[in-house]
């Protein structure tokens, strides 16, 4: 999770958003959208951890 904050912090100028903790972090994105990484190590199915995107509009969103 570490790795993956750096990255994606660095790679588009991010800055966490209201939402951030140790296994959690949510980025407000300059389109009004989202995107947040997870890694929860409780999670023994899911040791990679997860990307997770918040748009307004998720059927444009899946078409563009």
């Amino acid at each position: 999770m570490k790795r993956a904050r750096s990255f994606y912090g660095n790679l588009f100028a991010l800055a966490p958003g209201a939402v951030d903790s140790e296994y959690f972090v949510e980025y407000d994105l300059p389109d009004g959208g989202t995107f947040a990484l997870a890694k929860d190590p409780s999670v023994a199915r899911d040791p990679s951890g997860g990307a997770m995107f918040g748009v307004t509009d998720a059927e444009a969103a899946i078409a563009r």
